[in-house]
């Protein structure tokens, strides 16, 4: 954790032979990371590959990010003294370590003493680069998003810092989408409505060879959770399914071609682009398991 540039293999090997050594050597491993210091830039490099090598075994190795919780904070309140006012450039680098850092925690440990902590750091850190941004090139909109979007999944949203987020589409991917529905309607899947907006069924969407892989990829990587409620004080009881996040940073190459391939072929129907998406997921609904009856979006 010295040196920055470390490839990422290397360092999810690294978590991965932790992980083998047992709670002797996860414990151990959260000792040393508490004796160091770490830049950002290090740590968001640490933090990634663990969660992108052990992320679904977060309990399991919960004591490295209590551990690396604590250096966060300690490390973000050092980047951001004010000394890196004078040098933009470093304070856009800075905003994108801490959103691969908060990302991570948001994912990992969503609503933990950890990721509370991680978010109010970076909350502030972030808010006084914004202020300090009025002068010069101003910021990476895109990191400022993360950091936003993290804080929110990870349970602490800082809506006096970053505002709620504006849920309006644009009118460009708007006419884009309506333009696309209007056609499949006339040329391919069965229209059950035209009004107010084109309502299609496609049956066979998905191939079956397709969709096994995307089961037989959540079974061997362990993806399977529960599935989340985003709703502030939804009762757990009101949905008892799992879900899995095809999220690539969690997927082996072949499988990551499959999901590509899905998210390729619904931006086609949607005439958009597939960074307009969000990773696909999967939801397993077993005997007696259920979704209340619920709104999907609130404020």
């Amino acid at each position: 954790g010295r040196s920055q540039g470390l490839p990422r293999g290397s360092l999810m090997r690294l978590w991965k032979s932790v992980h083998a050594a047992g709670p002797t050597g996860i414990q151990a491993a959260a000792t040393l990371i508490q004796q160091q210091d770490f830049s950002s830039a290090v740590l968001a490099d640490l933090v990634e590959a663990l969660f992108v090598a052990l992320g679904q075994k977060r309990e399991e190795t919960s004591d490295l990010w209590v551990a690396f919780s604590e250096r966060a904070v300690a490390a973000l309140e050092q980047d951001m003294s004010p000394s890196w006012s004078f040098f933009p450039h470093r304070r856009q680098s800075l905003l994108r370590d801490v959103a691969r850092i908060t990302s991570a925690y948001a994912v990992a440990a969503p609503h933990t003493k950890s990721t509370t902590s991680v978010c109010a750091a970076a909350a502030a850190g972030a808010s006084s680069m914004h202020e300090q941004a009025a002068s010069d090139v101003g910021l990476d909109v895109e990191a400022w998003r993360r950091v936003a979007w993290a804080c929110a999944v990870g349970g602490s949203p800082h809506t006096e810092i970053f505002g709620f987020p504006d849920v309006r589409a644009s009118g460009a991917v708007s006419h884009a989408v309506w333009t696309s529905f209007q056609h499949h309607a006339i040329e391919g899947p069965t229209p059950l409505l035209s009004e107010p907006f084109p309502l299609l069924y496609m049956p066979c969407w998905l191939t079956q060879d397709l969709t096994e892989v995307l089961l037989a990829v959540a079974d061997a990587e362990g993806l399977w959770e529960a599935s989340p409620l985003a709703a502030p004080g939804s009762p757990p009881a009101a949905r008892t399914s799992r879900s899995a996040v095809l999220a690539e940073s969690r997927l082996p190459r072949a499988a990551s071609k499959a999901v590509l391939e899905v998210q390729e072929q619904a931006a086609s129907v949607f005439g958009v682009s597939p960074s307009h998406m969000e990773p696909p997921q999967l939801v397993s609904y077993g005997p007696g398991e259920r979704y209340a009856p619920h709104v999907d979006w609130g404020r």
